[in-house]
């Protein structure tokens, strides 16, 4: 009985405080499972891009208002394929051109498909690779004949001072930025950013979970989910964007890009970027990511790790009182034992 009494008595002054430690791990591993279970994310691109495309989803998000000084070449004959589409100005020998005096204001039509160029001097040439059956509608009848719809590979000629004037165009839909590189591409990516933004557990405003930058001749892209590895085709995501006028560096010369803003909405989709000589990369954010940018998931981190320490500071404080305690215990006893021994000697005597 004294024996059971002892081990209970030195549970109680050192021993391990299971309730705190088993406490401790139901919240670390909430934080964890919080962390890694995967949420919707959205990303944000910044660049400066001599090319891009989109496919608009046929919504006012796409509707363009541009100045005086749009040039509209429509396709009047076929040429070969090798020459359906070039940077140079519109050809007269396959188009009909005219320069408009007026403001032009349309939406994009769904079923189009859009590819935009920067030319030498930093005019815009926009392409029709696809339109719908009976062109691509201006809404605008006061354009001239023939222009009021645009059949397929028609052109548009924006001019830099016009675009500067017009302000931002916006999109909405499929929306490539950049081109992939081979022999003679034009379009390619010249640089830019790119952020992957998140809305963790408890909070309703995003944070940046991941950043990076983008190389030129990078072929940018954004997808539903994870392909690589699929036999299917990627299926692609909308976006929303938009294009403006790049501000040159002082004293800049050669070629002048444009400049886009696009980004998703949140959703468990990736990013691809596509990059001349290696495979195709696929950006997602990862538990990782969330929790080196989580401010909150470091805050209770460190909270946790100092309670930690603390309680094996006190526990370990506990156990060396009591060790202290039963070692005075024992000298105690030895002490009275020896004087007991001595008093019973002299008793003797």
């Amino acid at each position: 009985m004294t024996t059971r009494l002892r081990v209970k008595s030195r549970d109680r002054e050192g021993g391990v405080p299971w309730a705190s430690v088993v406490s401790l791990l139901l919240v670390v591993a909430f934080l964890f499972l919080a962390i890694v279970l995967p949420t919707k994310h959205s990303y944000l691109l910044d660049v400066v891009t001599y090319g891009a495309e989109f496919l608009p989803d046929g919504s006012e998000r796409s509707q363009w208002s541009l100045q005086p000084g749009v040039i509209l070449c429509s396709r009047t004959s076929t040429p070969p394929k090798t020459q359906q589409f070039s940077t140079k100005v519109c050809d007269r020998r396959h188009f009909a051109v005219t320069k408009l005096t007026k403001k032009l204001t349309f939406v994009w039509d769904r079923e189009t498909r859009v590819i935009l160029r920067s030319t030498g001097d930093g005019d815009i040439l926009v392409h029709l690779d696809a339109v719908p059956e009976g062109g691509m509608d201006l809404g605008n009848a006061l354009l001239g004949e023939g222009f009021e719809t645009l059949p397929v590979h028609s052109q548009m000629i924006i001019r830099r001072a016009v675009l500067a004037e017009s302000g931002s165009q916006p999109m909405s839909g499929e929306i490539k930025v950049g081109t992939v590189v081979k022999g003679g591409a034009t379009g390619l990516l010249d640089k830019g950013s790119f952020a992957i933004r998140q809305s963790l557990l408890w909070r309703q405003n995003p944070i940046t979970v991941q950043e990076g930058t983008l190389a030129h001749g990078d072929r940018i892209s954004f997808l539903a989910s994870r392909t690589l590895g699929r036999e299917k085709p990627p299926k692609e995501v909308t976006a929303y964007g938009y294009l403006s006028v790049h501000a040159d560096a002082p004293g800049a010369r050669g070629p002048k890009p444009f400049r886009m803003i696009v980004y998703t909405e949140p959703a468990k989709g990736t990013m691809r970027i596509e990059r001349f000589g290696a495979k195709p990369s696929e950006v997602a954010p990862s538990w990782t990511d969330r929790a080196l940018r989580d401010p909150w998931f470091l805050g209770l981190t460190a909270i946790l790790s100092l309670g930690a320490i603390v309680t094996t500071l006190i526990s370990s404080l506990k156990e060396i009182f009591a060790r202290r305690r039963r070692d005075s215990a024992r000298l105690l006893r030895t002490a009275l034992g020896l004087l007991r021994t001595i008093k019973a000697g002299r008793t003797r005597r």
